[in-house]
């Protein structure tokens, strides 16, 4: 049997359905949005296993998940699934104009700079507020991360109290933004190490 997108969804079809599942006709796209969170991460998870098994099957609960909000999101704005997946290419060629349009090596600095260029450029022309690609929903340690991103692009230290604990966090992240590294994989790499010494402490207890 041959498999798609549209395979999701049909099953979620059937499982809306008079005869579906009480628990996914009471989700709504709100609700959906917090699972493909835990989802994600559960890739994550798999991925750092490095158990190929694993990370096929949270992949598929991953795009099930996505397909099950699309599916929801479709119905609320009768939106085209088609026209949906056109405006995604459309974005990704635009924004990648080195690979599409002007074939050429970049260094990682200059992907930073230009992907963050043609945003700007995409806000203007849709006369969006400069602080509208920080989303309020995102994670506290990612959303801290962008606002530090964006602070750095305008040239805005923070003006941060070293006597406050909040700002020396602020202030850490301003430091491995301007090293160019992940915060996210530094503080896991650094906590794997951490638990490990903890583990080794206590069994010596």
């Amino acid at each position: 049997m041959d498999f798609s997108i549209q395979s999701y969804f049909k099953i979620l079809e059937d499982l809306m359905g008079a005869q579906g599942c009480p628990w996914v006709k009471d989700q709504n796209l709100s609700s959906i949005c917090h699972y493909i969170i835990e989802e994600a991460y559960e890739v994550l998870d798999a991925e750092r296993s490095e158990s190929p098994q694993k990370v096929k099957e949270e992949l598929g609960d991953l795009l099930f998940t996505v397909s099950f909000a699309l599916s929801l999101a479709l119905k609320k704005y009768a939106l085209d699934f088609d026209k949906l997946v056109q405006v995604g290419c459309d974005k990704i060629v635009r924004r990648s104009p080195h690979v599409f349009k002007d074939p050429r090596q970049l260094t990682l600095d200059e992907l930073r700079e230009q992907w963050a260029s043609l945003k700007a450029q995409e806000r203007e022309e849709q006369k969006q507020d400069l602080f509208s690609s920080v989303a309020p929903s995102l994670p506290t340690l990612t959303k801290a991360v962008k606002w530090v991103e964006l602070a750095n692009k305008y040239g805005y230290s923070g003006d941060l109290d070293e006597n406050d604990l909040g700002d020396q966090l602020i202030g850490t992240i301003f430091k491995a933004s301007n090293e160019f590294k992940n915060v996210d994989q530094v503080l896991e790499d650094r906590l794997k190490l951490f638990e490990q010494k903890f583990k080794n402490w206590i069994s010596k207890e």
